[in-house]
């Protein structure tokens, strides 16, 4: 009893040395920011770690930071870093785009504590200026419009800005730079605009050229300028007086140096359809990739005005598609400064009070009309730019309806549509293959407001082939076009196409088999009766189209059922035969 005793008391002790140990030697590290972080890339985030509880040993604890995932970050000062401070702060920057996790590890003699967080770098693909400030990088969500990361400062220009746009990386502008108007006084500037560009990075900040956009000798100033970059790599200004004229000029863009390839029109003015000049008063430009410009103008009735023009050729036109209106459908009452395409072809826009998004799905071709919402409230933005250039973006038309039937070596290709408005006409295209299109035929449009159905034929007769694929393009009033869906049709190329016994039944003994082909050729014809037994064979040379064969000793078959088989060495074809007597 005294020896478990003892054994008892021992244990005991041995528990509370253990327990006063762990309490003495418990350690933790805590980092701030702890929560995930998502951010641009090319941008730094200040991380603080703070370590609390008790180390192993004694003297300084050391510090050691770590980046994985993505690689090219870079961590500021010494890295491991010895410190008796509690806390150690790290600035990291994160210069590619991409996943990365962020650890740092305290220790000192035989403990240590370990602790990590998340960080997600995306590419900027919305710019933003301000009449007076900063331009600016974004990463915007391209189907809801929604912020993901910034805005974080490129570069402070040293004159104001009127217009920013963002040219694609080309064989001119390898940095795919970004370039801006300054904003000089309306009365005295002439007519002459004075362009900068800036690389995304923030660096070559320089001036690269000046566009007299009236011509010489005509001193009005301008109080309408905006500036934007096609798919080609052309930046295009247009420019208003505020009253009665409008004029357009294109340049290459050329990085830092010098602009190039200019071209003013003959300083001639834009006319307007479905609006005025004096609409003009604030806005912004950009393009779709088939070179569609679209300009949003804030009106003097206090509304906005979509407009599109053609700049694929000389550029004469603007008209009016769309009127802006809020998530409630009423007149959008902000002043619209900027406006930049997302890939998939809905547009962000800016007014004084923040930055709106403009889904191409609310579009509504009976009203005219589509929405602009509010995805964050910030103040002083001026213009917009990306280098989204999309494939398409909402046509003055809603094809409700494609398909396609074959009869006969015939197909019919029938289309609906719900609504028609400033549109021209469908172009018909047909290829043997789902890439390599050839216009077939066209058909004008009813520019009717409610539904329209349309047919076309084409005739396969004189084709070989045996699949066919179609597809509309759909072209507006100013040249502005789309492409439907592509569909198919196939066709059964039999080269051995029919088989008719004449006359059937057989009661003279003679018979003649009417057979067409798709191809000339040698032809087997044998007559088997209801057993499988070949009792008549023969071979004869066919031409394409119809040939009328007699079949030999056709005589010699007694009373009853046969079968007839027409054979080419890639297909068998059947007939029936009744013989009488």
């Amino acid at each position: 009893m005294k020896l478990f005793t003892l054994k008892l008391r021992a244990t005991t002790i041995l528990l509370s040395l253990m327990l006063i140990s762990a309490d003495v030697f418990s350690q933790s590290v805590s980092l701030n920011p702890s929560s995930a972080q998502t951010i641009l890339s090319g941008s730094s985030i200040s991380f603080t770690a703070t370590r609390s509880g008790s180390f192993a040993g004694s003297g300084s604890y050391t510090y050691t930071w770590a980046v994985t995932g993505t690689s090219g970050a870079t961590i500021s000062g010494s890295n491991p870093q010895n410190s008796n401070s509690t806390t150690n702060t790290k600035t990291i920057t994160f210069p590619g785009s991409g996943n990365y996790t962020v650890t740092v590890t305290v220790s000192r003699s035989t403990s240590s504590a370990t602790t990590s967080t998340s960080v997600t770098a995306l590419v900027p693909n919305l710019y933003s200026a301000s009449g007076t400030g900063t331009i600016k990088a974004w990463n915007v969500n391209i189907v809801t419009g929604a912020v993901n990361a910034g805005p974080v400062d490129v570069q402070s220009p040293s004159v104001n800005t009127a217009g920013l746009a963002k040219n694609k990386a080309t064989a001119s502008d390898p940095s795919g730079s970004l370039y801006y108007i300054e904003n000089s006084n309306s009365s005295s500037n002439n007519g002459i605009v004075n362009i900068y560009s800036v690389k995304p990075n923030g660096t070559s900040n320089t001036a690269v050229g000046t566009i007299d956009m009236n011509g010489a000798g005509n001193n009005t100033g301008l109080g309408f300028v905006r500036l934007g970059f096609d798919a080609s790599g052309y930046g295009w200004v247009v420019a208003g007086d505020g009253s009665s004229n409008i004029y357009i000029a294109k340049f290459l863009g050329n990085g830092a140096s010098a602009i190039s390839n200019v071209n003013t029109f003959g300083n001639a003015t834009l006319s307007v359809s479905g609006g005025n000049a004096s609409d003009f008063q604030n806005g912004d430009l950009a393009f779709t990739a088939n070179g569609t410009m679209y300009i949003l103008a804030n009106i003097t009735n206090g509304s906005t005005g979509i407009y599109t023009l053609n700049s694929s050729i000389t550029p004469t036109i603007l008209t009016k598609k769309w009127t802006l209106v809020d998530a409630s459908n009423n007149t959008f009452s902000g002043s619209v400064n900027g406006v930049a395409f997302t890939q998939n072809g809905s547009m962000h826009i800016s007014t004084s009070n923040g930055l709106y998004f403009i889904d191409q799905a609310t579009a509504n071709l009976a009203s005219g009309t589509v929405q602009a919402a509010l995805v964050q409230s910030i103040s002083g933005l001026t213009d917009l730019a990306s280098d989204a250039t999309p494939s398409q973006s909402s046509l003055p038309v809603k094809l409700s309806g494609f398909s396609a039937s074959l009869n006969n070596d015939v197909v019919t290709l029938n289309w609906t549509t719900d609504f028609e408005i400033s549109f021209d006409h469908y172009e018909i295209e047909r290829s043997t293959n789902p890439s390599a299109f050839a216009k077939i035929g066209s058909k004008v449009s009813n520019r009717f407001s409610g539904r329209s159905a349309y047919q076309f034929e084409d005739n396969l007769s004189q084709s070989s082939e045996n699949v066919f694929y179609y597809r509309l393009k759909m072209v507006d009033i100013d040249g502005h076009f789309e492409y439907s869906k592509v569909i198919s049709v196939r066709r059964d190329l039999k080269s051995i196409k029919s088989v008719i016994i004449s006359p059937n039944p057989v009661a003279n003994g003679n018979a003649t088999a009417k057979i067409a082909v798709a191809e000339r050729g040698t032809i087997s014809l044998r007559v088997m009766d209801v057993s499988g037994r070949v009792v008549l064979q023969q071979t004869n040379t066919v031409n394409q189209g119809l040939n009328s064969i007699s079949i030999n000793n056709a005589d010699k078959l007694a009373p009853g059922l046969y079968l007839l088989q027409v054979l080419n060495g890639k297909e068998i074809s059947t007939a029936k035969i009744s013989v009488n007597r």
